[in-house]
């Protein structure tokens, strides 16, 4: 679908298995003069070592990296937005300002045209010549949501060869090139955490328990929690409150220090605000009937989306959601197409409105 063509330089984004790209690209464009890696230091990540190893026995693959020291920038930030009472996703900030951005400078100092990354999503151009980003064929691995903030100039020079095939052909391409990291399990966590989240921000120096109050949508005094930084929405364990139904998470108080409980049908939101909104597609003046994705592993809904300034956009869902949470992102599509998406900033039902500021 890209105009690539021979004596073209690709760099290539190393994760988990994805050497079988390389394999994917020459198969596509016949034979590149050379494919570049780049990305973090694997002795860093010795999870990614065997890929860094296996690259570099490829034919036409020449071995480099870059330490990006951005990617120890993720942890505060993760650490900060547990602090404001929100719920962060690195996955998407990092895909944005280190897998897109940052590496297509390394790219261009490399004097290369494209970077080809093993992300299951797919580009397409459309009647006019205008760049899509689409759900790949593999629905299961799908991870347009991570990739909605990436911004439209750097998708045209984004590459995914894996957007036509499913994880199981990609095994048996990996077996079949003899390749160790074909049997290695999916990576499924946060890169940067080995433990429970809540042992890693208590590791952090920015960090301390600070008890306060839990209190129900009355303002009644429950209990004491441990730190807002230490509760989701929508959790239930851990709370150490018994009642006849269980109680949930559903709103926090950084300012006063109080964690909000509810129950089950407390967590029902049916109005998102979504901020710092990055567009694929030509800003909509006018409500536009989306579906949207509001966390990486929700099912996708129907919203009525009306646009407020030039980042920003309240979504109306007319069948309420199930614990939305500030600090998530909120992924508009149309069918296959991913039309932009943003942070959500705040969400509200009959009796909660749950603003958290930014």
């Amino acid at each position: 679908e890209q105009q690539i063509s021979t004596g073209d330089m690709i760099v290539a984004d190393i994760d988990g298995v994805v050497v079988v790209p390389f394999h994917r690209i020459d198969e596509v464009i016949n034979k590149l003069d050379e494919i570049i890696i780049g990305g973090i230091d694997p002795r860093d990540y010795p999870d990614f070592c065997d890929a860094y190893i296996e690259s570099a026995t490829y034919e036409g693959v020449i071995m480099t990296y870059k330490q990006l020291d951005e990617l120890n920038e993720q942890e505060p930030s993760f650490v900060n937005e547990y602090a404001l009472g929100r719920t962060p996703n690195p996955c998407v900030m990092c895909n944005r300002t280190v897998k897109s951005e940052l590496l297509l400078k390394k790219a261009d100092e490399l004097d290369c045209d494209f970077l080809a990354t093993g992300h299951y999503a797919k580009i397409l151009k459309d009647d006019t010549g205008k760049i899509e980003l689409r759900r790949p064929r593999d629905r299961k691995k799908d991870q347009t949501y991570f990739l909605h903030g990436i911004p439209y100039h750097q998708l045209q020079r984004l590459i995914f060869p894996l957007q036509d095939h499913i994880k199981s052909e990609v095994r048996l391409v990996a077996k079949k090139l003899k390749l160790d990291s074909a049997s290695k399990p999916d990576s499924q966590e946060i890169c940067f955490i080995d433990e429970d989240y809540r042992q890693f921000l208590k590791a952090q120096n920015r960090i301390t328990e600070n008890p306060g109050n839990f209190i129900n949508l009355d303002g009644k005094v429950l209990g004491k929690h441990r730190g807002v930084p230490f509760y989701t929405i929508g959790q239930r364990r851990g709370l150490g409150i018994s009642d006849r139904t269980p109680w949930y998470v559903v709103a926090i108080n950084v300012d006063e220090n109080q964690v909000v409980l509810g129950k089950r049908e407390n967590l029902l939101f049916n109005e998102v605000k979504v901020k710092d909104i990055n567009w694929l597609i030509e800003q909509p003046n006018d409500p536009r009937e989306i579906m949207v994705q509001l966390r990486y592993s929700h099912r996708g809904c129907e919203a009525i989306l009306t646009p407020l300034a030039t980042d920003q956009a309240i979504l109306h869902l007319p069948h309420s959601e199930r614990a939305v949470t500030a600090g998530q992102a909120a992924v508009f599509y149309e069918g296959d197409r991913v039309l932009g998406g943003g942070w959500i900033g705040s969400c509200s039902n009959e009796e909660i409105s749950m603003n958290i500021p930014a």
